[in-house]
């Protein structure tokens, strides 16, 4: 039996988890900038591809949904 009521819809490059993606996940982004898993300061939350660098993927993911 399938609960809907706990499924979060995200969207990608969307960092902070508000539902949306702007100048705050743009900040997380930056802050982890170039910096991998293990790195102090690497924040896996802009990790939006998962391979555990923060990186210009990572960008054009944030880039693609931009402002929604």
């Amino acid at each position: 039996v399938w609960d809907l009521s706990t499924v979060v819809a995200t969207i990608p490059g969307d960092f902070n988890g508000d539902g949306h993606v702007n100048v705050i996940d743009l900040l997380i982004l930056a802050q982890t900038w170039n910096l991998s898993a293990g790195d102090p300061g690497y924040d896996a939350r802009a990790d939006a591809n998962g391979d555990n660098v923060v990186n210009v993927v990572d960008l054009l993911t944030l880039a693609q949904n931009w402002n929604t």
